[in-house]
């Protein structure tokens, strides 16, 4: 009998049942998801204009007030590697290893 092993549908519930966004935000930004203003990781940025906070659906975005970013996790990962969606969704997953 053959023992198959199926993927997950990666989808982003699947990578909140498996790590927090703090874990994604912290690992794509390089910073730690925390209170106050801090320069952004995304640009050359001389001056701190960028924060976390919580939407009102519950997500940790990070929100550069230079009107340059807004986003969640996989939002960030969209920015950062210029991807669609679903293609952020397989880079997280691969980077963690899922």
């Amino acid at each position: 009998m053959f023992n198959f092993t199926i993927d997950p549908k990666i989808t982003k519930e699947f990578l909140l049942s498996k790590n927090s966004e703090e874990t994604y935000m912290s690992y794509y930004l390089g910073i730690p998801v925390k209170k106050g203003l801090f320069k952004s990781p995304l640009r050359s940025d001389k001056s701190p204009t960028c924060a976390f906070y919580m939407n009102a659906q519950g997500d940790i975005i990070f929100k550069d007030f230079s009107g340059h970013f807004s986003g969640n996790f996989i939002n960030v990962v969209m920015f950062k590697y210029d991807c669609s969606y679903y293609k952020a969704l397989r880079i997280i997953a691969n980077d963690f290893g899922y």
